[in-house]
């Protein structure tokens, strides 16, 4: 029986996650049209300093990509 309740909780939670996916994407496209609309001009931009060299880049984002996957790195995000 308890089989059947955990099955149960945990169909019901990867629906509503699909359903949260889904909805997310379809608010992202809608604010991403209106922008487009009001501003047709413009051009997407970075914050990224003017004309770094790629191998920088490349190395902050490897960086960047093994702190992620440390499991004893804390950032204040992940403490509640």
């Amino acid at each position: 029986m308890l089989f059947v309740f955990w099955y149960c909780h945990k169909r019901g939670k990867e629906v509503r996650l699909e359903k949260e996916q889904e909805l997310t994407e379809q608010e992202v496209k809608r604010l991403d049209a209106e922008h487009r609309a009001a501003h047709p001009e413009a051009a997407p931009t970075t914050t990224a300093d003017e004309g770094p060299p790629i191998e920088s880049v490349e190395v902050s984002h490897v960086a960047a990509d093994e702190e992620s996957a440390d499991p004893d790195h804390i950032t204040a995000a992940s403490v509640v």
